[in-house]
């Protein structure tokens, strides 16, 4: 399996769970991945977007942001090189960028199954 669809099947569980710290947290992950798409092709369009999120998420989603910063740096940089390096071996060509191809999947699902 690819990382882009391990994962969305991440995604798509807990966007569908019947508990709601697992939906909640699944939809964190969807915007975190979409909204940095988003943000890459039309940052008007994300502000718009992300003023309609609650005060709650915002600030779980800076909290996550300030976590991930703790380990930013030469090490990580070199780490995720060497992790780009291994998914390309491993016939991966995408490699890391994979990664954020997941939000193909989502959108593409959400469209399909109108809930978008």
């Amino acid at each position: 399996m690819s990382e882009k669809e391990a994962n969305f099947i991440g995604w798509l569980s807990g966007f569908r769970s019947s508990d709601p710290d697992l939906r909640c947290s699944s939809a964190l992950l969807g915007w975190t991945y979409c909204g940095n798409e988003l943000y890459r092709r039309d940052r008007e369009a994300y502000m718009e977007i992300r003023s309609g999120i609650c005060h709650a998420a915002l600030e779980d989603l800076q909290y996550n942001r300030n976590y991930w910063k703790g380990y930013e740096g030469p090490v990580s940089r070199k780490t995720q090189e060497v992790n780009d390096f291994y998914l390309k071996m491993e016939g991966l060509a995408e490699g890391t960028a994979s990664y954020d191809m997941v939000v193909d999947m989502i959108v593409t699902w959400m469209q399909k199954t109108g809930e978008i």
